[in-house]
């Protein structure tokens, strides 16, 4: 194996952890909101499929022996199994709409699209499953979902496509499989 897969690997593990500990309060419910997500939103544009799909394995390996590298210094069981595990398994179907995309054309306007819509499908996801454990309507929880993190989340994908254009080519896995 490449040790270059492994050093980004490396590398995007680290910016997640500090990711978590850059946390702005939210206006609407005093919600907090991490960086995590933008970490999330570049991942794809530096992995090919293989090593991204590794890379996010290895993240949740991380949280599941006890390292605390989730949001508010949390990891274990309780993390991966509890009410917001839904956003943290559907991060896997955003890194691969924004993969997909990625892929296929270099047209910046659909990459930002598959940020934007790997987003609402995280918070779909979330959302639902967060439904499913609070014992509240589905859709009701969906609307607060979508009302609360949407707009940071744009402000996200605004930022990752920002630090993605600075970046040199070079460093990016555009077309690879």
């Amino acid at each position: 194996m490449k040790t270059e897969p492994i050093i980004r690997g490396a590398f995007f593990l680290v910016l997640f952890f500090i990711a978590y500990n850059i946390i702005p309060k939210s206006p609407i419910l005093g919600i907090p909101f991490t960086f995590q997500t933008l970490v999330i939103l570049l991942v794809p544009f530096f992995f090919n499929i293989k090593d991204m799909t590794i890379w996010y394995i290895s993240l949740l390996l991380i949280c599941l022996v006890g390292i605390p590298i989730m949001s508010g210094y949390s990891s274990g069981l309780a993390v991966l199994l509890g009410p917001t595990a839904g956003f943290i398994y559907s991060w896997l179907l955003k890194i691969l709409i924004i993969k997909y995309v990625i892929i296929r054309t270099n047209n910046r306007w659909f990459v930002i699209s598959a940020m934007v819509i790997g987003t609402i499908v995280n918070l779909l996801v979330g959302g639902y499953w967060l439904a499913l454990f609070t014992n509240t309507s589905i859709l009701s929880n969906i609307q607060i979902v979508i009302v609360s993190f949407l707009p940071f989340g744009i402000v996200k994908v605004l930022l990752a496509q920002l630090i993605v254009e600075k970046i040199p080519v070079s460093l990016l896995i555009n077309k690879e499989v």
